[in-house]
């Protein structure tokens, strides 16, 4: 997972932000690589889509992230699916459109294995750019056996 996002001065957590999601499989035989896309802005829900999966735009909230993630496994053949993990990817990817102090760090997580959490101070998105953009210089690397202990990750947390 890559996510940046923009902290007012005087505010705690982000109240603009975007987040890329990478599910890998463990194994070929349990579902596929997919994305998941989400950007939050002031005053309004949070958004996600998945072009992979077709899942256009749709409301990310305390009631349908858990459903929706879980669609999203489904739809790429995941066949075990476990809710507590369902629950900490959750966690995970809320907190990384939060800022530094939502982001889950080593210990604090069952569910999923941090392998890095950078926050990045003094980074300044330019305004008027589309969120999207703003992670545009990072890359998620491929899901491959070994790729995610190499993965460059800015204020991220992923598996």
């Amino acid at each position: 997972m890559i996510a940046r996002g923009n902290i007012k001065n005087g505010s705690d957590v982000s109240d603009k932000a975007f987040s890329l999601v990478r599910v890998c499989p463990i194994d070929s035989k349990n579902g596929y690589p997919f994305d998941l896309s989400l950007s939050s802005e002031p005053d309004e829900w949070t958004t996600m889509e998945s072009k992979v999966l077709g899942f256009s735009k749709s409301e990310w909230h305390w009631k349908t992230s858990e459903n929706l993630f879980k669609k999203a496994l489904q739809s790429a053949g995941f066949n075990t699916i476990v809710d507590e993990e369902v629950k900490g990817s959750v966690r995970v990817i809320n907190g990384s459109l939060a800022g530094p102090k939502g982001t889950i760090l080593k210990g604090q997580i069952e569910s999923l294995e941090v392998l890095m959490a950078e926050p990045g101070y003094g980074i300044r998105p330019k305004r008027g750019n589309p969120s999207m953009d703003w992670v545009s210089g990072m890359s998620l690397q491929p899901c491959e056996e070994g790729a995610a202990q190499r993965a460059p990750a800015a204020d991220a947390s992923r598996r």
